[in-house]
């Protein structure tokens, strides 16, 4: 590839990645810190880019050299945000989720897939006794928080701990407002989070031992808030109702291919994929490639799966009720540890 075009291919994917519209060769002039008439210039070919312009381009806008240069090469590009900033607090890690929602949002005809063997993160978010349950597994595995090695579970004290859950709420309701979902799902769903809570609660974690009942009475309100769902077939938030405007919201039943949690966000912009690698905790990848075979894998699955949103009511109990079947076992198993 000669140098002419390579510069013309640059601009052509700084141009796909940024979302400045009109604005665009006014920042990358402010970037660059020349003139909008050397801007033109640049972009039309006729003068070079020199190797330090270039190097800021790059970095700034995310591209990859390999894959200008080698586009037909097999390895794939991964971020790994906790690699280099490892989570210290349940504050920071929210102002995480806010900000990948957030651009969630932005991002033009945005369709998000998502295909999981546990329950997505974004439910457990509905309720605050979920959330502290689940942040406080993360504290003392993943995240190994040093305030939670010794601290027992007790579902009371989290109350507005950080101020997590006001930040959660207002990222919420913009995925519930505004953003379309095609899920995946089986009735395994939940099984490790159950298995979860009999293990801390034999472990002796739990401050009032009697708070696993009320996880399990929380799980099952939210997978009746998603049956909900999928009765409409529109996303909405907990103890609200849908509108003409809720985004759509289509489900399906597929218990032939498993896999860990991954989620991909498609739109006009720069689809990506967000891969579960330590749970919470993602690898991202927004390259085309890799983009375009986990499309063609999501709309592979979808055709050999039963739909259980809207149409799809023989399907939907079923699975649904086997999933409450799993609850109630839970609550057995703890009645029977409490015995002990």
């Amino acid at each position: 590839m000669d140098s002419y075009n390579l510069q013309r291919q640059i601009f052509e994917m700084i141009e796909s990645k940024s979302q400045s519209g009109k604005d665009l060769k006014d920042d990358l002039a402010q970037l660059l810190n020349i003139s909008k008439g050397a801007i033109y210039k640049r972009i039309n070919c006729t003068t070079a880019i020199s190797i330090s312009d270039l190097a800021i381009l790059m970095k700034t806008y995310d591209i990859s050299f390999d894959d200008l240069v080698n586009p037909n090469r097999q390895q794939v590009v991964f971020q790994f945000p906790q690699l280099e900033k490892k989570i210290v607090s349940f504050f920071e890690y929210t102002g995480t989720f806010k900000t990948a929602v957030d651009n969630f949002a932005k991002l033009p005809n945005a369709q998000i897939y998502y295909a999981t063997n546990e329950l997505p993160f974004f439910y457990y978010f509905l309720d605050k006794n979920l959330t502290y349950f689940k942040f406080y597994i993360y504290a003392k595995t993943v995240w190994d928080l040093d305030s939670y090695r010794d601290r027992n579970l007790s579902l009371k004290e989290f109350s507005e701990e950080y101020g997590v859950m006001s930040v959660l709420n207002e990222s919420l309701k913009t995925y519930y407002d505004v953003l379309p979902n095609i899920e995946f799902w089986n009735e395994n769903v939940l099984n490790n989070t159950l298995n979860q809570i009999t293990y801390f609660l034999q472990a002796g974690h739990f401050e009032l031992p009697e708070e696993a009942f009320l996880l399990c009475d929380k799980l099952a309100g939210i997978m009746d808030h998603v049956e909900k769902m999928a009765v409409h077939g529109k996303k909405f938030m907990l103890h609200q109702e849908p509108t003409e405007n809720s985004p759509e919201f289509s489900m399906y039943y597929n218990e032939i291919s498993h896999t860990n949690n991954m989620l991909l966000i498609e739109n006009d912009l720069q689809s990506a994929i967000f891969t579960a690698y330590d749970n919470p905790n993602y690898i991202i990848s927004t390259d085309p490639k890799l983009v375009k075979y986990t499309l063609n894998w999501f709309k592979s699955i979808q055709k050999s799966s039963m739909p259980i949103s809207k149409d799809g009511e023989r399907t939907r109990k079923t699975m649904f009720r086997k999933i409450h079947r799993r609850i109630d076992a839970t609550r057995t198993e703890i009645e029977s540890i409490l015995a002990q």
